[in-house]
């Protein structure tokens, strides 16, 4: 930055002294009209010889012209030279009168190498300008030859222009200076953002051109499926309004674009061999969007809409049943503009007829119940009621387990060695059962008494087989 200011600073001193010198020469005029007048003391100048041995006027007149014209016989004359001007330039020749500049200024070469302009001023000495008479004298002393003086006040007022023209050029070249050291050191401006092009119809004007901030998805490839030809449609229209930019020519938008934007996603089966087929046709038959549109719902859209979603809402296949609020909502919503209802007591009627019965209870005979024309209000409760259920059932799912004691600890015990059965002598078989007696079943028959009957067989049978097992038993 120092070697650049340094530059600079050369640069537009150099433009200051071109400058001033230009103006100075303008005010030499001819370089023809030199001065002739001789060099005088100073001292000569404001006390003629004659007035310094005090003697009469006339004896100080004559002696002047003697004076002259002995040094003209002598050849003592020599031109007036200002010792401040350069040597080969003449004095400055002010109308029809030649004298020396008050103002010189004088190019000279520092020791940094800078150039600089030296204003030298014959008055800066602080000496006051000679009175009427000291100038009367100084003409009266001159030759006769020489050109008549100026009158010294209109000099003065010359003088003081010039100054004023090169104290105003020199001020200007400080200003410029400035400017141009202030704009070193501030950073150059940021570039101006390219302009946005010219809005399509239908698409804002503040559009922007340069890369978009958002990336829409695009549309899902089309295969010929009637029952998402609507919704292929309206994702290739949100793309084109997110992305109006993508299809401008001459800074409008072109619906062919668009539409060949559209065919291009159409390219599987039944959707591919349409697309093939129309985009090969000269000329091209969708200039605009809303023909593309007719020709492409008379083809994958289905017909009777209205017709379908009517005769849907009248049976129960619209009901919730095990899907979440949000789906039964999102159908029914669309059943609805298919169908055309227009009436609110009709679709909160037919709304709260396919909802969840739990839900439909719980907002029924809830404080606030919505009104029954109020389908948007029901809608909400529902979704409001449909998430508390949710919540309370995750609550009850994970409900946290209560704390266990601490496990007792065991002494340690010895092991069990594992009991060996005693041997058990073959026991002989049992000894058929004896038939009961006559008499006895006789007895109990009149007593109606089966179960005894055989409840005393069973004993005897028992008792036969104990006594065959055990020798040391006795009957008695």
């Amino acid at each position: 930055m120092a070697v650049l200011s340094d530059r600079v600073l050369r640069s537009a001193t150099r433009a200051a002294a071109a400058a001033a010198k230009e103006l100075i020469n303008k005010a030499r005029g001819p370089t023809g009209a030199k001065s002739a007048a001789p060099e005088l003391p100073k001292d000569e100048i404001l006390a003629p010889e004659g007035e310094k041995e005090g003697g009469s006027p006339q004896e100080k007149q004559s002696g002047q012209q003697a004076k002259v014209t002995s040094e003209e016989q002598e050849g003592r004359t020599q031109p007036h030279v200002n010792q401040f001007a350069p040597i080969d330039e003449p004095a400055l020749n002010y109308g029809n009168n030649t004298t020396d500049s008050s103002l010189i200024p004088v190019i000279a070469q520092g020791n940094d190498g800078l150039d600089l302009i030296a204003r030298f001023d014959a008055d800066a000495s602080g000496e006051e300008s000679t009175s009427d008479q000291d100038h009367h004298s100084l003409t009266s002393y001159l030759a006769p030859s020489s050109p008549p003086q100026a009158d010294p006040m209109s000099m003065e007022d010359h003088d003081q222009q010039r100054l004023s023209a090169l104290e105003t050029s020199i001020t200007n070249i400080e200003a410029v200076l400035t400017r141009l050291i202030t704009q070193q050191q501030q950073p150059p401006p940021a570039p101006a953002p390219a302009p946005a092009p010219a809005a399509g119809p239908g698409v804002s004007a503040g559009a922007n051109s340069a890369r978009p901030l958002i990336r829409p998805n695009p549309p899902f490839v089309f295969d010929g499926d009637r029952t998402l030809g609507k919704s292929f449609l309206h994702s290739v229209k949100q793309y084109w309004r997110l992305l109006p930019e993508v299809f401008f020519e001459s800074g409008v938008v072109s619906e062919e674009k668009v539409v060949r934007f559209a065919l291009s996603y159409m390219s599987k089966d039944s959707a591919a061999s349409w697309s093939e087929r129309m985009s090969e046709r000269t000329p091209f038959p969708f200039p605009t969007w809303t023909l593309f549109v007719t020709e492409f719902k008379l083809r994958f859209v289905e017909e009777n809409e209205q017709d379908h979603a009517l005769a849907r809402l009248e049976t129960h296949l619209y009901y919730m049943g095990s899907r979440d609020v949000f789906k039964y909502t999102d159908e029914y919503d669309d059943l609805l503009d298919l169908a055309g209802y227009t009436d609110n007591l009709v679709k909160v009627t037919k709304y709260r007829t396919g909802l969840d019965p739990k839900i439909n209870q719980a907002i029924t005979t809830s404080g606030n119940p919505p009104s029954l024309t109020d389908y948007a209000e029901w809608r909400v409760r529902a979704f409001r009621q449909y998430n508390a259920e949710i919540a309370a059932k995750a609550s009850w799912g994970h409900a946290a387990p209560p704390p266990r004691a601490p496990p007792i600890a065991q002494r340690p015990r010895a092991p069990v060695l594992p009991a060996v059965a005693p041997a058990v002598a073959a026991r002989p078989a049992p000894a058929p059962v004896a038939h009961p007696v006559p008499m006895e079943v006789d007895r109990a028959r009149l007593r109606g008494d089966l179960t005894s009957v055989m409840l005393m067989s069973l004993t005897r049978s028992s008792i036969s087989w104990e006594a065959s097992c055990s020798p040391s038993w006795s009957l008695g």
